[in-house]
């Protein structure tokens, strides 16, 4: 047995988050037999299950001793699970290699394409898909057929080149060349129509890569606690993309659409932070404002599909941050909001979340955190003041940054004796006297 195999799976005996042993364990699984690979690739996604590069490495190795019905059961347990290309396009290879009929190649493209249509790298499947449409045999076809047809690939190549992944300019040029084949009044007419779109579109997938570009997709996920600056940085970068995303830069019209690609980015930001409980509840609280508006504009189908979406993330986020009890607080009193027309007052649940977020993740999560909490009209002033003194806490510049919080708490809650006593709480303890004074006179003037 091979010492220095065994020494990396000691190492990750001792610590299942051991990324450094992990990797030269299946380095080193290579010299190994294929059941023993097996069980190598199995324990590790069973402690990564969203680590899509070692799926992708797990699913070759099945591939390449012939194990179809294997690789089949691979994909099954990946695919939709982990929304990352490379798994998508092996799977078409893999299609491709068996041979598959053109009946069989269809749905799957589809599907890969439907699935993966937001992410940057999506081109080939595009390019596949309508490469397949576009080359039906044409022999036999009535003219409705033909038409029918044409307009499918038509329709594909326009939503393909108003989208922004890497080689949008690419197909531009293809659809045009396209176009001109079948008709050139057709083309000038698209030229024209589409430009736009496509142009934001271009515009956008520069905005993306550049965001994007130093952002690693494989990145094993591990628990707060463990976090580094590579860590930090890596997350600050699906930050600035999701900030990016709501900022709408495509300029879509419908909302739907414009959540689709919000919450795609979340879900491929939840496979390397699937041990954050803050990364689950900002995606299920985004997908509950969006369930919310819709519901408020009438729009009853999305509604209820964010609806059962945010439920998955709750129920995923909890499955994935087993120690955590923050995330099951929130969504019991998120489920007890919606039977009830008197929502309770989560103002606990916010509190023992804040200090969560600054203990794992530091100070700017617990401010993310204090955000959503000050916007949900259910909260009290306990949460203002539990904000205020973490901030007095943080250091440098944190009583500058209490005052503010307690001024801005005042607003709302300048009646509340209990928020009183806790501000001026903070400015005796400042050793501000006059202010203190100053503002005890304020509340008496407003307490009724």
């Amino acid at each position: 047995m091979d010492r220095s195999l065994l020494a990396a799976e000691e190492a990750v005996r001792e610590d299942q988050y051991n990324t450094a042993a992990w990797n030269e364990l299946l380095r080193l699984s290579v010299r190994e037999s294929l059941e023993r690979r097996r069980e190598i690739y199995e324990k590790y996604l069973t402690t990564f299950p969203t680590a899509s590069i070692a799926w992708k490495q797990y699913i070759e190795i099945e591939i390449a001793h012939g194990a179809h019905d294997r690789v089949k059961e691979l994909f099954k347990r990946c695919l939709m699970h982990v929304p990352q290309i490379g798994l998508w396009e092996l799977y078409i290879k893999f299609l491709e290699d068996m041979k598959k009929p053109r009946e069989e190649m269809l749905p799957a493209l589809k599907l890969a394409v439907d699935t993966m249509k937001t992410d940057a790298e999506s081109c080939n499947l595009w390019r596949k898909y309508i490469h397949l449409i576009k080359t039906e045999p044409m022999d036999g076809k009535r003219p409705h057929e033909q038409s029918r047809l044409t307009m499918e690939t038509r329709a594909l190549y326009q939503e393909c080149i108003a989208l922004p992944h890497r080689g949008v300019e690419k197909m531009w040029k293809e659809y045009l060349d396209w176009e001109s084949g079948m008709n050139q009044a057709f083309a000038t007419k698209f030229t024209k129509e589409k430009g736009p779109a496509h142009a934001t579109a271009r515009a956008t997938a520069a905005k993306i890569d550049q965001l994007s570009r130093k952002l690693r997709k494989d990145l094993p996920s591990v628990p707060p606690e463990l976090r580094t600056q590579e860590i930090a940085g890596q997350q600050h970068l699906w930050e600035q993309l999701l900030l990016f995303e709501k900022g709408n830069p495509l300029q879509l019209v419908h909302q739907h659409e414009i959540v689709e690609r919000v919450f795609f980015v979340y879900r491929q930001y939840l496979l390397c932070f699937s041990k954050y409980p803050t990364v689950w509840y900002d995606a299920a609280m985004y997908l509950i404002d969006q369930t919310r508006a819709a519901q408020e504009k009438g729009d009853t189908k999305n509604a209820e599909r964010w609806q059962v979406e945010a439920t998955n993330m709750f129920e995923r986020g909890k499955a994935s941050c087993e120690d955590d009890l923050i995330l099951h607080f929130v969504h019991a009193d998120l489920l007890e909001s919606q039977e009830s027309d008197r929502l309770s007052d989560p103002t606990l649940v916010y509190v023992q979340f804040l200090k969560f977020c600054r203990r794992t993740e530091g100070v700017k999560a617990a401010r993310e955190m204090f955000k959503h909490a000050r916007a949900d009209e259910r909260s009290n002033h306990h949460i203002y003041t539990a904000s205020a003194f973490m901030e007095l806490c943080s250091g440098h510049g944190g009583a500058q940054i209490s005052r503010k919080i307690f001024e801005k708490g005042m607003e709302k809650f300048h009646a509340s004796p209990t928020y009183a006593e806790a501000f001026l709480t903070f400015m005796s303890y400042m050793g501000d006297s006059n202010n203190t004074r100053a503002l005890f006179e304020r509340f008496l003037a407003k307490i009724p």
